[in-house]
């Protein structure tokens, strides 16, 4: 799996610093850190959007990180907070 985040100035200063934080602590409690590559990615277009963050090719605006960690708790059939 791939993730991307835009590294987009718009997208900074929309959160995308503390998603990649949540993302990374996650992989690694995980145990995913060998299965999922992390990168930044240039500007997707979707300022207003944002922060933006493509997994598989697949574009998510107003990316939260806990809706992201959630939607790859479900990719990897990991329990989800609250369950």
């Amino acid at each position: 799996m791939t993730i991307e985040i835009c590294m987009g100035s718009s997208c900074y200063v929309r959160g995308n610093r503390d998603l990649l934080a949540a993302l990374e602590q996650f992989l690694e409690t995980e145990g995913l850190s060998d299965r999922v590559a992390l990168k930044g990615c240039l500007c997707t277009d979707c300022c207003g959007q944002g922060p933006n963050v493509i997994i598989d090719g697949e574009i998510y605006h107003e990316a939260a990180p806990g809706s992201i960690i959630d939607l790859l708790r479900s990719r990897f059939g990991a329990k989800t907070e609250g369950q």
